[in-house]
């Protein structure tokens, strides 16, 4: 595990806002629909806009 991965989970842990599920991976980066984790895992992205719905 990278340094800032564990410091990232640390400060989630401290920080958490509990109102979303907490994920075992961080992502960080993104192209599009696709996410990436630290792993090179690709992920597609299926719920970018529920933020943007409620403005």
């Amino acid at each position: 595990m990278s340094d800032n991965y564990s410091k990232f989970i640390e400060l989630e842990k401290q920080h958490h806002t509990k109102l979303y599920s907490k994920r075992d991976y961080v992502i960080i980066k993104g192209k599009g629909a696709l996410l990436y984790d630290e792993k090179g895992n690709e992920y597609i992205d299926c719920i970018a806009g529920h933020g943007v719905l409620n403005i």
